[in-house]
């Protein structure tokens, strides 16, 4: 929306844009979820004009045949719609994350690339891939988003994960952000809280690592200077 119609997101975000600014494209990255599955999400959730930019402007990738293969998921039940990058004569037995990578290493300079989700691959990693293989590369892909001067966002179940794999997992990478429920007084609060972010938590007092109740307003992002979320 900010590069095809300025005008429009400068009334949503009251927020002016540098085309420089804006990433060259947006891709989800899916391993299970198939394009329908994650557009009626996002319809459900936005505005018609919000929903209509975001639907035509983002590049969906699915990996679910990489995913599923071998195992005794059955090939009917899996979205064989592949991208023109792949074919089923051309993907190998072993090439979720090597074609995962190599989709990454075309695709992600300059843009924006949501992984839907590292929850797939560590439930992969119970019956498939190995956890040291899957750490290796998201290492890998840390190192590789600063030369591509891109932005990734991976989203993780960190209830699928013993506490020592989502250490593992978390140290890895620049930024962290929690979404949780919270019990207020009369109802569940939708929380959010940055769990890390390198370059600045470090530099944080005990003081400061609190949680504040928030909203959007038409003002902008508003933080509560008076009620603590405990």
């Amino acid at each position: 929306m900010a590069r095809t119609d300025p005008e429009t997101f400068r009334i949503y975000t009251d927020t002016e844009v540098e085309p420089d600014a804006v990433p060259d494209e947006v891709h989800y990255v899916s391993f299970m979820r198939t394009r329908n599955d994650v557009l009626d999400e996002m319809r459900s959730v936005l505005d018609d004009a919000m929903y209509e930019s975001l639907s035509s402007n983002i590049v969906f990738e699915d990996f679910s045949d990489e995913y599923f293969r071998n195992t005794v998921v059955p090939r009917s039940w899996v979205d064989e719609e592949l991208s023109d990058l792949r074919s089923l004569g051309e993907a190998k037995d072993d090439s979720l994350l090597s074609a995962f990578a190599d989709y990454l290493d075309e695709k992600a300079s300059d843009s924006i690339v949501v992984i839907d989700s590292l929850t797939s691959l560590v439930r992969a990693s119970r019956y498939r891939l190995d956890w040291g293989e899957i750490l290796v590369m998201l290492a890998g892909l840390q190192r590789a988003t600063q030369r591509w001067d891109g932005l990734i966002y991976a989203v993780l179940d960190k209830d699928t994960l013993e506490p020592r794999e989502h250490q593992e997992i978390a140290s890895i990478f620049d930024g962290i952000f929690h979404f949780d429920w919270v019990e207020g007084d009369t109802e569940r609060q939708r929380m959010m809280y940055v769990g890390s972010f390198r370059g600045a938590m470090g530099r944080m007092t005990g003081q400061e690592d609190d949680k504040y109740e928030t909203e959007i307003t038409e003002e902008g992002f508003e933080i509560s200077n008076i009620r603590k979320i405990k």
